[in-house]
């Protein structure tokens, strides 16, 4: 038996509760025992709903693949300083 998801509006609770697919038209009850309660679509229940219906649900998209991995950072240069002039080179000794 399916798994739906519900919410009271009583008392603001979401809580699942298993019901066979003639029983989906009946009233549902909270856990506390509140009857204002409405159902939830989720991704799952419209599939399964799409698929009880007879039309052929379209398949699932390929997965997208992960980027690769950014290559590592160069290591500082130790000739460059941070204010980007270059140090320990030749000096116009004159």
């Amino acid at each position: 038996m399916p798994l739906y998801d519900y919410t009271c509006h009583d008392c603001r609770q979401d809580f699942e509760t298993q019901i066979s697919f003639s029983d989906l038209g009946r009233v549902v009850r909270c856990p506390l025992g509140h009857e204002n309660t409405v159902r939830l679509f989720t991704f799952a229940s419209y599939l399964l709903a799409r698929g009880r219906n007879g039309s052929n649900p379209e398949p699932a998209p390929e997965p997208v693949p992960e980027p690769p991995p950014a290559p590592p950072a160069a290591p500082p240069n130790p000739y460059i300083r941070s204010s980007g002039s270059i140090c320990g080179g030749m000096s116009n000794v004159g």
